[in-house]
């Protein structure tokens, strides 16, 4: 059996990983985490993907040994897992055709495995690291594919043009090394157009053009060749029909890999239609039998994105391409994008639980300890007195516990172009002059210029109610079916009446459902999970009833106008 080892490639990769999974991938799926375990979390994942490497290489070796073809002395895994140019050619075409397929096919079902498993993961974290893993293996079974020396690819061109030409290994090699070039020349072009991201993608595809040219180029010359026939012996229909063949499956192999090369574009796709019900406890309620469910929608949104991803926007209506800035503004990280979407997840959740207990006859009020500064912009005067991570407490005399208290107590300073602040900061409290940003239109208020939250947002209400959001990760427009789904538990009756309700839109504290984005891929979605209706905001229902093909759109300014509509449909036969 021959010999299995990490090559030298991954003193770098190791470390790489590490940082790249705990500075950017964990901090924008999971948010939440805490450093000490997102940094561990890191090191797991990085022992992940050497494993889905490692996994990668004995398919190679476990098919070879059992189809008796001849194996290498040692194989030694680089990033993109073992290089197949160490592998001796077998005499039968067929055999080394399936020990080339079994790696990327071993990756290719442990990334499908682990696709259907996060559907069935309701932790965000675990869901994180099952996501990683299948993204890992999708990428090594795709980047193999290639058809081209030092990958798998290479190995079933070669044996495609046995008894073609003298030196198949020799043509895989250069093969491999346009491969290279095309990689350097793909990410100069990226380069060429600035685009948001840029750097970061044409850096990938210069590391990747790296780890395809550089083994291709300290190669042995004797390269493993079998003992085939001269090619001119072969009678010209069947070289015909084999060069023909060669090319379709060139072609095809180029195409899988080539499907996963960057573009500096975004997009908004139908995401899922998740059940609201499960997420919702109510301490010494029972949940009450439904025949129907409410299910709220989500999207997708991505940037930059992959040559395939652009290919299906071009055909699927329910995909719009957006520019990267409509994901990610300017000045803004991925990062602190998505930690601002998980705050008005917060936000909109317990927003949605008042207004829900409200509805049923109960009292509740959201509390808080001040309003945090989030973000202070570039152009507000406050930049050198107030910084992201500061609570003001109080304006003036007015004390602050929550964000919509800022915009009262900034009412009497209208027309000035200051206001006393009290701000804690690192435990110790200031007394700031802070100026003022004259207001947006005439007769409104001041402003300082910040992004703002509250701090230690919760409920204060009659009956203890919780949602642990499963399947969304931020934003505030699940605030319309978190409400409707809390309203239906605390109350006797089924609002879903056998139906399957999906819907959108934020909740505001007096109960008016606001607009939200990517309503299109949304109604795709709940047409997708099979729902018969859609509640939509009154500013998105034109733009939901123009893509609607089988879906019923229930415009609902309030929360009270959505529960009458549900209360006035007619019962329908249980969902089977």
């Amino acid at each position: 059996m021959a010999r299995l080892r990490l090559g030298w490639i991954w003193i770098v990769a190791a470390p790489a990983i590490g940082l790249l999974a705990g500075w950017l991938y964990l901090p924008i799926v999971a948010p939440s985490l805490a450093p000490a375990p997102r940094w561990l979390l890191a090191i797991g994942l990085t022992v992940l993907a050497g494993l889905s490497v490692a996994v990668h290489g004995l398919a190679h070796l476990f098919t070879a040994r059992q189809l008796g073809t001849p194996l290498p002395d040692r194989l030694v895994l680089g990033l993109c897992a073992d290089s197949a140019h160490h592998w001796p050619a077998a005499p039968d075409g067929r055999a080394e055709g399936a020990v080339a397929l079994a790696g990327p096919g071993i990756s290719w079902i442990l990334a499908g495995l682990l696709v259907l498993l996060s559907r069935f993961v309701l932790d965000p974290t675990l869901d994180a690291v099952v996501i990683f893993a299948a993204l890992c293996n999708a990428l090594l079974a795709a980047i193999n594919l290639a058809p081209g020396y030092p990958f798998d690819g290479g190995r079933l061109i070669r044996t495609a043009l046995q008894g073609l030409v003298r030196r198949p290994a020799h043509f895989s090699r250069i093969v491999g090394i346009v491969l290279a070039a095309g990689l350097l020349v793909w990410g100069g072009a990226i380069g060429f157009t600035q685009a948001r991201f840029w750097g970061e993608m044409s850096l990938a595809l210069a590391g990747l053009a790296a780890l395809t040219g550089l083994p291709l180029l300290r190669m042995s010359p004797q390269l493993p060749d079998p003992t085939i026939p001269d090619p001119e012996r072969l009678p010209l229909a069947r070289k015909s029909a084999r060069i023909a063949a060669t090319l379709l499956l060139a072609g095809v192999l180029l195409a899988i890999p080539a499907a996963f090369l960057p573009l500096p574009y975004g997009l908004y796709a139908p995401g899922d239609a998740v059940p609201v019900g499960p997420m919702v406890t109510v301490a010494g309620l029972e949940p009450q039998p439904s025949s129907g469910a409410l299910l709220l929608t989500t999207v997708i949104g991505q940037t930059p994105i992959v040559l395939g991803q652009w290919l299906l926007g071009q055909v699927d209506p329910a995909i719009t391409l957006a520019p990267p800035e409509r994901l990610v503004p300017p000045e803004t990280t991925p990062q602190e994008q998505m930690i601002a979407n998980v705050r008005m997840l917060e936000e909109s959740r317990l927003v949605a639980i008042i207004v829900a207990l409200h509805l049923a006859g109960y009292d509740a009020a959201l509390t808080g300890s001040g309003v945090q500064v989030v973000q202070v912009i570039a152009e507000s005067p406050a930049q050198k007195l107030l910084a992201a991570g500061d609570r003001i407490i109080a304006i003036g005399e007015t004390p602050l516990q929550t964000a919509d208290d800022l915009f009262v107590a900034l009412s009497p300073f209208a027309g000035q172009d200051r206001a006393p602040m009290t701000v804690v900061r690192a435990g110790q409290t200031l007394l700031l002059e802070v100026p003022l940003l004259p207001p947006l239109a005439p007769g409104g208020l001041p402003r300082i210029g910040i992004a703002i939250a509250t701090a230690d947002l919760a409920v204060a209400g009659d009956i203890p109610v919780q949602i642990r959001p499963q399947g969304v990760l931020g934003g505030p427009s699940a605030g319309l079916m978190f409400t409707l789904a809390v309203y239906d538990r605390l109350t006797p009756g089924d609002l879903t009446r056998g139906r399957l309700i999906a819907g959108t839109g934020t909740i505001g504290l007096d109960g008016r459902v606001g607009p939200i984005g990517g309503v299109e891929q949304k109604v795709a979605a709940a047409e997708r999970a099979g729902a018969t209706v859609f509640l939509v905001p009154p500013e998105n229902a034109a733009a939901a009833g123009r893509v609607a093909r089988r879906i019923t759109v229930i415009e609902v300014a309030t929360a009270e106008e959505a529960i009458a509509a549900l209360r006035g449909f007619a019962a329908t036969p249980a969902l089977p």
